[in-house]
C-alpha cells in the first residue's frame, strides 16, 4: 500500500530500535550461563533473513493474492513509497517469530532470535531502498544489488513480472532454487506505460 512518507520513513526507526529494545530485554532475561545461547540465537536469525526474504517475496507477494496485486503496485512504480505500515507489520512479527519461538526456547533466546530477524529486516529495507532511490558506481557490489533487482522488475511480453531474482539482500537463495537470471544487460519492460530503464539502471 502507498504510505506517506513519515510512515515510510518510520521503519528505519521503529525496527531497529524495537530490535534493539527486544535484544536487550532477552539478554537480561537468561542467566549468564545461557548468554552463549542467547548470542547464537541472534546471529541465527540475522543468517536465517535472507531465506525468509526469499521465502516470502517468491511465494508471497508472487502468488498469495490480494498481496500479489499490492506488490504489483511497487513493480508498476518502483519508486513509490509503498510498503506495511509499522503497526501493522510489528505485531506480526510478534506473533509469527516471537510468540512460537518462546514456546519453544524461552523468551530470552527467542529474543534474540526474533532480533537478529528484526535486524536481518531492517537490512533488507535500507538495500531495497537503496536499489530503487540511490546512484551507484558501475562495478561496484551495490551496483550489482541494483542491477540484479532491477532485473526482477521486468516485465516480460504479456506483462507477467514474475520471473526471478527474488533476493534482494544477497542472490544465494535464488541460485540454490534455481531463480538466479544472471547479470546480462536485459532490457526491462515496464507495465501500463511506465518508462523503460536498461538493466544497469535504479
Amino acid at each position: 500500500m502507498r504510505l506517506s512518507a513519515f510512515t515510510y520513513y518510520a521503519d528505519y526507526v521503529v525496527f531497529p530500535t524495537g530490535a534493539v529494545a527486544l535484544s536487550a530485554a532477552g539478554a537480561v532475561s537468561v542467566s549468564r550461563a545461557d548468554l552463549p545461547y542467547w548470542g547464537l540465537a541472534l546471529l541465527g536469525g540475522m543468517i536465517l533473513w535472507p531465506l525468509l526474504e526469499y521465502v516470502l517475496h517468491r511465494w508471497v507477494f508472487h502468488r498469495l493474492a490480494p498481496i500479489r496485486q499490492m506488490h504489483e503496485a511497487h513493480h508498476q512504480k518502483s519508486t513509490a513509497l509503498i510498503g506495511t505500515r509499522w503497526w501493522i507489520s510489528l505485531p506480526l512479527v510478534a506473533v509469527l517469530a516471537l510468540l512460537p519461538a518462546s514456546l519453544i526456547m524461552g523468551f530470552g533466546t527467542a529474543a534474540g532470535f526474533t532480533s537478529g530477524l528484526m535486524l536481518g529486516y531492517t537490512g533488507y529495507m535500507l538495500v531495497h531502498h537503496g536499489v530503487h532511490h540511490w546512484s551507484s558506481k558501475s562495478g561496484t557490489f551495490f551496483d550489482r544489488l541494483k542491477r540484479r533487482h532491477v532485473l526482477h522488475h521486468r516485465f516480460d511480453a504479456r506483462g507477467d513480472y514474475d520471473q526471478g531474482n527474488y533476493g534482494v539482500v544477497t542472490g544465494f537463495w535464488d541460485r540454490v532454487f534455481g531463480t538466479d537470471l544472471g547479470m546480462g544487460p536485459i532490457a526491462v519492460r515496464r507495465a501500463r506505460g511506465d518508462s523503460q530503464d536498461a538493466a544497469g539502471g535504479g
